[in-house]
């Protein structure tokens, strides 16, 4: 029990800081796991296509940097991995689309 009100004030504004500072961001990390679990069954649905983030960013109603980010993540760890287009001509092998492959099976 609090000694005084302004003890108890004081308690009450720290515990409304940590539950935000740590709580809230706890639910925000689950919403970004939900979306990259979406993204890696979209991806698994999509092996072997020419990789389109836009496409999925629409799908899963986030930013294609977003995608990008976990895309990164993704081939850090190894899960999966992008061939990038060849042509003779290298301007137009810039403008096709990636394909993406996973190293492990995913469910």
């Amino acid at each position: 029990m609090a000694e005084d009100a302004t003890q108890a004030d004081r308690w009450r504004a720290q515990y409304f800081n940590d539950l935000i500072r740590e709580d809230v961001l706890e639910f925000s990390r689950l919403h970004e796991i939900n979306t990259m679990r979406l993204f890696v069954e979209l991806l698994r649905e999509r092996v072997g296509a020419p990789l389109s983030l836009a496409s999925m960013a629409r799908d899963l109603a986030v930013a294609p940097a977003t995608l990008k980010r976990y895309l990164d993540i993704l081939q850090a760890l190894y899960i999966v991995f992008t061939i990038q287009p060849w042509h003779r001509n290298i301007a137009r092998a810039l403008l096709q689309s990636p394909k993406v492959y996973f190293l492990i099976r995913v469910w």
